[in-house]
């Protein structure tokens, strides 16, 4: 496991995380190639990155080590399936003789906890096989880079981080990606998903009479919907399609 180098006698901007222990561990294993890192020192966890640097202000490093950790978490939970505990604790800056100023900014409102957000945490899934290993550095780092440069891919990770995953955010989601590929008959034509699969979520989605005020729609003709997905089976679909589209992007 990295370790912080406090010793390096040069002006510095760290992140200190909070979150689960497993979590920040899975995260400072996950990347090694990057211009950033999440390292460990004496239990504490901190994201790294040349980009805070640059900034001056306080408030600046706060807004980029935010979007940069949203990509962290939406890179890893995407592939995963898996939730990630992890916020920002406090800004810290170093000085050239190597001392520490901590600084607390207090985070805008984010998702309230929910059932409605995935929850597996035994294993990692792709396709048929299942694989209780930690996903590999690079596949994650080069998900990360992704949204960097894709703004489509950066709406899609904000909306998945901070945003509930009920059926108007997965709906939300899963409209950027077919915009992106153009169409709903290029996301089956990629084997992303199934016709019958995505017109299934498609009609639930919009159902008010299955729904309720849940639906996208306030209204609904549709009645003859029997067998209607669940929100856990949406919030699988949607996941997996997002997952096979960020990694069409990183080809």
């Amino acid at each position: 496991m990295k370790k912080v180098d406090f010793l390096v006698m040069e002006k510095a901007w760290l992140i200190q995380l909070k979150g689960s222990e497993f979590d920040l561990k899975v995260l400072s294993e996950s990347f090694c190639l990057s211009d950033f890192s999440v390292t460990e020192d004496q239990g504490s966890y901190y994201l790294k990155s040349q980009q805070f640097n640059m900034a001056n202000e306080i408030e600046e490093v706060y807004r980029s080590a935010t979007e940069l950790l949203t990509f962290i978490k939406g890179a890893i939970e995407i592939y995963s399936g898996q939730s990630y505990n992890i916020s920002i604790a406090r800004v810290i800056r170093v000085d050239e003789q190597g001392q520490r100023e901590s600084f607390v900014i207090a985070p805008p409102p984010m998702r309230a906890a929910s059932q409605a957000k995935m929850r597996a945490r035994a294993s990692i899934c792709r396709g048929t096989e299942i694989t209780n290993s930690l996903p590999q550095p690079s596949i994650i780092e080069s998900y990360v880079a992704i949204p960097r440069q894709d703004e489509r891919a950066a709406k899609v990770f904000r909306i998945w981080v901070s945003r509930e995953h009920n059926w108007h955010n997965l709906y939300h989601m899963y409209e950027v990606v077919e915009g992106n590929v153009s169409s709903m008959s290029q996301i089956v034509q990629n084997g992303w998903a199934t016709e019958t699969e995505i017109k299934l979520f498609k009609r639930t989605a919009c159902n008010e009479n299955v729904l309720g005020d849940d639906a996208r729609h306030g209204y609904t003709k549709d009645l003859n919907l029997k067998n209607p997905m669940t929100l856990s089976e949406a919030q699988s679909l949607i996941q997996k399609i997002l997952n096979h589209w960020i990694r069409s992007k990183c080809a």
